[in-house]
C-alpha cells in the first residue's frame, strides 16, 4: 500500500529543499512512521515546473500550477489521482485541501480552528453583522468539506467541541492526536538564582502575539534589571519589534531552524506564547514545556489542552496587561517558576512525546485497514 499525501508546499516550488513550517514538520514525522511500517509514501504538491524527487525516503511529485491559490487543491487532486489505486490511502495534509475522492479511503488532518483570528471589521452593528456572516460562511464551508473524508484527525479538542456544538448529529469519525515534542536532554541544568532568561520564539505575526508581547516586556524591562530577553524568529512584525526593543541592552534577536528549538530553549527560564488566535496544540508551547521552561500562554485554541493554570504553566487572556502581571508573578516567585517548569516537562514527557504521537497514528492506520 502507498500512502499519498496532498499538501501545497512540502518542498519549495523548485523541489530542492524542505519548506519551513509546522505542517511540513508534521508531514515529515508522519512519513517516518509510514516508512518504518513498510508503506510507500508519496507527497503531491504545487511546483513552478514538473518534478519528481526522493526526499528522505519520500517520493515528492511537483505539478506545475501558477493559477489561483483558491483552486490549487482541486488541481493537485486531479493530478494525484492518476497515481492512486483502491488499495492505497489518501491523506489531505490540511483539511482545507479536501476534495471528494471515491478511489480509496481518506484521512484529513485538522490543525486547529483558524477563523478565530482577531480580524474584526469594526464595532458598529453593520460591521459586526458582516464579520459574523464571514465567520459563519467559513464554518459552513469547513463542515461541508470534512464530510467528504472517512476520518478526520484533529490536533486538539477545541475543534472537536466546536464541531459537536454546531452539528447536532455528527456524521464523521473524529480522532484527536495532539501535537508532540521531542524531549530536551538538558533537564535539571537550570538554576533559578541570578539573571532570569525569558524567550519569545514565534513567527513574527501580530496574531502570534507580537504586539502584546512587546508592550508587556517593555514594561518589565523598565522595572527589572536582572533579566535577559531573547526574541527568536522572523516575520512581518520584525521591524516593529526592533523599534520597540532595540533600545534595551539586555534584549537579543536571533533566527533559528525548527529543529533547533529545544537547543535555544535549553538555558531559558520563562517562555511566552501569547497567541491571539489560530492555534492548535502549539508546537512552540510544547517545545518550551519539553525544555523545562515555565510557560505563560493564552487561553486560545488547543493550548487549553496542554496547560492547567498554575499547575504546569500560567494561562491568561490574550491581553498585554495579563501577560505583564504573569511575568511579574514568576519573577517575584522563583519557587513557583521552578515548580511550573518541572511539571511542564513531566507532562510533556508522559503525554505529548513523539512515541505517544506515533502509537496513536499507528492505531488510526490499523483501524482503516480492517
Amino acid at each position: 500500500m502507498t500512502i499519498h499525501i496532498i499538501y501545497q508546499n512540502y518542498l519549495n516550488r523548485e523541489g530542492t529543499a524542505l519548506s519551513i513550517g509546522g505542517i511540513q514538520t508534521y508531514i515529515s514525522n508522519l512519513s517516518d512512521i509510514f516508512i518504518k511500517e513498510g508503506y510507500g509514501v508519496c507527497v503531491h504538491q504545487q511546483a513552478n515546473k514538473e518534478f519528481s524527487v526522493d526526499h528522505n525516503g519520500i517520493r515528492i511529485k511537483g505539478y506545475k500550477y501558477l493559477g489561483a491559490d483558491a483552486k490549487v487543491y482541486k488541481y493537485l487532486y486531479s493530478r494525484a489521482k492518476e497515481h492512486i489505486s483502491s488499495d492505497d490511502l489518501l491523506i489531505f495534509g490540511d483539511d482545507a485541501f479536501i476534495v471528494e475522492n471515491k478511489i480509496c479511503k481518506t484521512i484529513a488532518i485538522q490543525h486547529g480552528v483558524f477563523w478565530d483570528k482577531p480580524e474584526r471589521l469594526g464595532c458598529s452593528r453593520l460591521m459586526f453583522l458582516a464579520d459574523y456572516l464571514v465567520q459563519s460562511y467559513r464554518s459552513w464551508k469547513t463542515i461541508n468539506r470534512i464530510k467528504l473524508v472517512d476520518q478526520l484527525v484533529c490536533v486538539d479538542y477545541n475543534f472537536v467541541n466546536w464541531y459537536r456544538a454546531l452539528v447536532a448529529h455528527p456524521q464523521l469519525k473524529l480522532e484527536v492526536i495532539p501535537n508532540f515534542s521531542a524531549i530536551s536532554e538538558y533537564k535539571n541544568q537550570k538554576k533559578y538564582e541570578g539573571t532570569i532568561k525569558i524567550i519569545f520564539a514565534r513567527r513574527f505575526f501580530e496574531y502570534r502575539g507580537t504586539r502584546i508581547f512587546a508592550d508587556a516586556i517593555s514594561r518589565i524591562l523598565e522595572e527589572y534589571k536582572n533579566i535577559y530577553v531573547t526574541v527568536a524568529g522572523e516575520g512581518p512584525d520584525e521591524q516593529f519589534l526592533h523599534e520597540r526593543l532595540d533600545k534595551y541592552g539586555n534584549v537579543e534577536f536571533i533566527k533559528y531552524q525548527s529543529q533547533d528549538s529545544l537547543k535555544i530553549h535549553a538555558d531559558k527560564h520563562i517562555a511566552l506564547v501569547p497567541t491571539l488566535g489560530s492555534e492548535g496544540t502549539s508546537l512552540s508551547l510544547l517545545e518550551a514545556m519539553a525544555s523545562q521552561c515555565a510557560v505563560i500562554c493564552t487561553n486560545v485554541g488547543g493550548m487549553t489542552n496542554l496547560v492547567i493554570d498554575h499547575y504546569n504553566g500560567l494561562m491568561i487572556a490574550p491581553e498585554s496587561d495579563d501577560l505583564y502581571r504573569s511575568i511579574k508573578l514568576l519573577l517575584n516567585d522563583r519557587t513557583l517558576m521552578a515548580g511550573l517548569a518541572r511539571k511542564a516537562y513531566e507532562i510533556t514527557k508522559e503525554s505529548f512525546s513523539l512515541e505517544v504521537w506515533q502509537n496513536k497514528w499507528k492505531n488510526v492506520i490499523a483501524g482503516l485497514e480492517r
